[in-house]
């Protein structure tokens, strides 16, 4: 939207598109809240499960629609900036010159992308 349009010029259209966006916002707010409750008591359960199942050495659980199995495997952490100085380290044997330069090469090399970001504040719930 251009920086000279007045209010007198915004559309039917436009208006109807930002009260929906703004009532949706509300609504998928609200709903993200009852999710992540739903999410921890989940986390919580597959906790509880997962430890009763090791102590106990059950490996596998049938039930009336499915089975439920629990096993161990290896996964790869994350790649963070502390990973790659490690591994700079190991690879340079310890040359710290040659570890901050490869870094900051690393990080230099980086793509920046840009994107338009739409942000609502200042809403007030009904309720208040």
């Amino acid at each position: 939207m251009d920086d000279d349009n007045t209010p007198g010029e915004l559309t039917d259209e436009f208006k109807n598109s930002m009260k929906e966006w703004v009532d949706l916002k509300t609504v998928l707010k609200n709903a993200r809240g009852d999710i992540k409750i739903m999410n921890d008591r989940e986390k919580n359960l597959k906790t509880y499960i997962k430890g009763f199942m090791k102590s106990n050495k059950i490996d596998q659980c049938n039930l009336r629609k499915g089975k439920v199995s629990l096993s161990t495997k290896a996964s790869k952490k994350s790649l963070t900036a502390d990973t790659i100085k490690k591994g700079l380290a190991a690879f340079f044997e310890g040359d710290e010159h040659r570890i901050i330069a490869a870094f900051d090469a690393i990080q230099d090399n980086r793509e920046v992308t840009e994107r338009q970001v739409l942000t609502l504040s200042g809403l007030k719930s009904v309720e208040e």
